[in-house]
């Protein structure tokens, strides 16, 4: 789809936690569990656009480089729900930007937008991106949606037209070209 834009917005966030003592002692000098993801602010189903996250961490890791097919995309150490600390947490808030999607990208992407997914067990934990005007916002993305459907529509219909001019010159042509009539005169 020529002349189409569409921006998802992303957040990648690493939510730590102390090690209780118990843990302190069974991971050594480590001080803190961590949870690393990758998530939509307005908690639908990037699974539908995003296959993979690949995850690089400090090379001082054994594995510095993970990847994660899974919805959620998250990476984590061990923890113990019942019994959550405190929560340090990191948020960076990104748009992916995809132009010119092919139909079907885009059939997605909108089904996207539209499926909700369930509560993460950090959910508390997240920033709250307040996104002002958020029923404007919803209406405008609709409408430009709409209005990309149809600037695609007549790109199509624009198309098929210019193949029939185009059709309909190479007949004129080769019956002046029969007729023996020379460019020159009309």
């Amino acid at each position: 789809m020529q002349n189409v834009k569409l921006i998802k917005p992303l957040v990648v966030g690493t939510y730590a936690f102390l090690l209780s003592p118990q843990e302190k002692k069974k991971y050594g000098n480590m001080t803190h569990k961590w949870t690393c993801l990758v998530r939509c602010p307005e908690s639908t189903d990037i699974s539908l656009i995003v296959s993979k996250v690949v995850f690089e961490l400090d090379p001082s890791f054994m594995y510095p480089k993970r990847g994660d097919t899974q919805p959620l995309y998250e990476l984590n150490t061990d923890s113990d729900p019942n019994n959550i600390p405190p929560c340090v947490v990191n948020e960076t808030y990104e748009e992916i930007i995809f132009k010119n999607p092919t139909v079907h990208f885009y059939n997605k992407f909108l089904q996207c937008n539209n499926t909700k997914i369930a509560p993460h067990k950090f959910q508390e934990h997240f920033i709250k991106y307040d996104f002002k005007e958020d029923s404007y916002t919803k209406k405008y993305l609709q409408f430009q949606s709409e209005v990309q459907q149809e600037i695609c529509d007549l790109m199509s219909e624009a198309t098929l037209l210019s193949k029939d001019i185009n059709d309909v010159q190479q007949k004129y042509f080769t019956m002046k070209s029969e007729m023996g009539v020379s460019s020159d005169e009309n």
